[in-house]
Order: structure tokens, then C-alpha cells, then sequence
């Protein structure tokens, strides 16, 4: 099923997209629905990888939150002062338990 919608265009576009319809020898409306479903579809993509990734920021902040208030939760981390929290695969959470001192800081 389809529906009928109007798209105003600036003269250029217009006669570019005129020509484009001539050398392919498809319609204008043609071209038009298939770039805006194409348009559609990547920003969707996009919209959904997006809110994915906000999901995992969300989960490493949380996890870092929670590693703030409890010092001794996790392992120790790599670098001093810091403490790991493996979290379910694909992420982890690394996060600052104490202020190094001059020694750490230099190291």
C-alpha cells in the first residue's frame, strides 16, 4: 500500500531530479520514495544504535557509581587508586577509589 504526499523542492533540485529521472528511466516519485526509505531505514539504524550505546553508558556509570560508594567491591584496578567491576560481557567499569599520592601520581 502506499500513500500520496507532497514535498516542496527548491527549482534546482527539481530540475536535477528531472534529469536524474530521465537517465535512470524511472519515475520522480520513484526516486524520491526510494531515497526517503533509504533515509528512513538508516536513521532508524541509527536511532537504534544510539539508544544501545546509551543503555551501555548507563551500565558503566552505574557500575562506577556503585563501585564510588563500596571501595573495597571489585578487584584492584591496573592503575593505583582504582578498583575494577567486571560487568556482564561486553562492557567493564573502571573507577577512582581514592586520590593517588605523590608516589602513585609519579608511578
Amino acid at each position: 500500500m502506499s500513500t500520496t504526499m507532497t514535498v516542496r523542492l527548491d527549482d534546482d533540485v527539481k530540475d536535477r531530479l528531472d534529469v536524474l529521472a530521465e537517465a535512470t528511466q524511472r519515475s520522480k516519485s520513484f526516486l524520491a520514495a526510494e531515497d526517503i526509505r533509504a533515509y528512513v531505514e538508516n536513521n532508524e539504524w541509527q536511532i537504534g544504535e544510539i539508544r544501545a550505546a546509551r543503555l551501555v553508558v548507563k551500565r558503566v556509570l552505574d557500575a562506577v557509581a556503585e563501585l564510588q560508594g563500596q571501595p573495597g567491591l571489585g578487584r584492584r584496578g591496573r592503575l593505583p587508586g582504582t578498583r575494577e567491576l567486571s560487568l556482564p560481557k561486553p562492557t567493564a567499569a573502571c573507577g577512582q577509589t581514592a586520590v593517588p599520592g605523590p608516589a602513585a601520581r609519579s608511578a
